[in-house]
């Protein structure tokens, strides 16, 4: 949990935190409502610093699974992981050095909500081979 803890401080200085919430109260007693079918889920999207991979962290609440994909500018997926029910926190890695350069995206969902977090992947020709942005 510490080390858990410390990554995610670490992300948090390196990159951008979402946030997505889902409350409700229960329809019967003793019964879920849909609301509370969908996992809470926190995210952290930071580069690494070989700067060829993009960080995913996610720390999710008791509900559904939380998938995670990764697309390009024109909508399609060309990877996706899927947080079942039973686990509760997952660090991925979305190695880029293959992929050209361009518009990307990170997002994560619920079956509700969604979070979207814009990449930008550029090759520069001088000191650094390759550039992550995160918007």
């Amino acid at each position: 949990m510490k080390t858990f803890i410390k990554s995610l401080a670490l992300a948090l200085t390196l990159g951008v935190v979402s946030f997505a919430n889902a409350t409700a109260a229960p329809e019967k007693p003793g019964k879920k409502s849909k609301a509370d079918r969908f996992a809470d889920y926190q995210t952290a999207v930071y580069p690494s610093t070989s700067q060829s991979v993009i960080n995913v962290m996610l720390e999710k609440g008791e509900g559904g699974p939380v998938h995670i994909s990764f697309k390009n500018k024109a909508g399609e997926t060309m990877a996706v992981q899927t947080v079942g029910r039973n686990k509760d926190r997952v660090s991925l890695k979305f190695r880029v050095n293959e992929l050209p350069d361009g518009q990307y995206s990170v997002e994560v969902s619920n079956g509700r909500d969604v979070t979207s977090k814009q990449v930008t992947i550029t090759t520069r020709p001088e000191a650094s081979p390759r550039t992550i942005v995160l918007e």
